[in-house]
């Protein structure tokens, strides 16, 4: 199962880690923005880099928005900040695209609480999950999707 990784920004190193751990697992990482060098702040982008560079911010948003298509779930991080991230975005729009949707941490908004939003309380909790998971399982969601 192809999945998108989305998290605070500042949690950029961390998510590295869980993608390793997703690949020896089987199942590939969309998320370009784990590689990405730039002079984002702990918490994103400052608004004097959104308003002085937008075509830079642009492209990697719709990159992050092709990286959301090309998966089949997105496993969306959260630390309890209610107020901020682009990662809400991402998973509104993976909703809306019908993927998958994993959460990892507390609920930060209504739609968390969906029902079709399978909620783990941390990574090592998802991760054990996803090592039961049978192939054919894998096999079935990605053919859903596609």
């Amino acid at each position: 199962m192809m999945i998108y990784v989305a998290a605070a920004y500042g949690r950029q190193l961390e998510m590295r880690g869980v993608r390793t751990q997703l690949r020896q697992l089987g199942h590939p990482v969309t998320s370009r923005w784990l590689d990405q060098e730039s002079e984002s702040t702990e918490f994103g982008w400052s608004q004097a880099t959104i308003h002085s560079a937008p075509v830079v911010i642009q492209t990697m948003a719709r990159r992050d928005l092709e990286d959301i298509e090309a998966a089949h779930a997105v496993f969306s991080f959260t630390d309890g900040d209610l107020a901020r991230g682009g990662r809400h975005v991402e998973f509104g729009y993976a909703m809306a695209l019908g993927r998958r949707l994993f959460l990892i941490g507390p609920r930060e908004h209504i739609f968390h609480c969906l029902g079709r939003v399978v909620q783990f309380p941390d990574w090592e909790a998802l991760a054990e999950h996803l090592a039961t998971w049978p192939v054919d399982i894998r096999d079935l969601i990605e053919e859903e999707v596609h």
